[in-house]
């Protein structure tokens, strides 16, 4: 799981930008910034997209954050319910499924 974090930070270093939340429901996305520093992600509110979401102050997204989150993400991926649990895991699972679709689809 290392070289997936790896992968993420990299791509969100070099190549920082706005991206949207996919929600599963019939809901309109939001869009958001994400950027690295290298060691860690950061989110804020969108820099060339609206909607923007309503972010109060830069959030910072860690590796133990991401090792709690994939494994929601995969099952959250093959069709399964995970809300609860990923509201439990971490209180910024939305730009984790964002990060994760559009960091590791490309």
């Amino acid at each position: 799981m290392q070289n997936i974090w790896l992968k993420i930070i990299k791509d969100l270093s070099y190549n920082p930008r706005d991206l949207h939340t996919v929600p599963k429901i019939n809901k309109k996305p939001l869009w958001f910034y994400a950027y690295s520093d290298g060691n860690f992600i950061y989110i804020d509110n969108a820099k060339e997209h609206l909607p923007s979401s309503n972010i109060s102050g830069i959030r910072k997204l860690s590796l133990s954050e991401f090792e709690r989150m994939y494994p929601i993400h995969k099952r959250r991926e093959q069709g399964e319910s995970v809300s609860k649990e990923a509201q439990k895991a971490s209180i910024n699972q939305v730009y984790w499924y964002s990060i994760f679709e559009f960091c590791l689809n490309n």
